[in-house]
């Protein structure tokens, strides 16, 4: 059963006061809404912060392969060091 629709007008300001740390209970009761619509609406986000979270989620995710690609090259590098140290080695070694 759906109750009444809180305007978004409401949702900003009970989100402002979860922000400011007032508790859920009490913004419950200053809005005249339950303290399940409280929890909802601080869990939910707005379209705004949607958007924002796309590119974020796109950069973190440019930035991992980034790193990925640079620890691959630090592999290869640490292995051809590693060849060429052991062909020293064995040049050192003839007599």
């Amino acid at each position: 059963m759906a109750g009444k629709k809180i305007d978004e007008k409401t949702r900003m300001k009970v989100r402002e006061s979860f922000r400011k740390g007032i508790p859920k209970g009490k913004i419950a009761e200053t809005f005249s809404i339950s303290v399940t619509s409280v929890n909802r609406i601080i869990r939910e986000k707005t379209a705004a912060e949607r958007q924002e979270a796309e590119p974020k989620q796109k950069k973190d995710d440019l930035f991992k392969r980034k790193i990925a690609d640079i620890e691959r090259r630090i592999e290869e590098l640490e292995e051809k060091i590693l060849q060429m140290s052991r062909k020293k080695k064995k040049k050192c070694f003839r007599f």
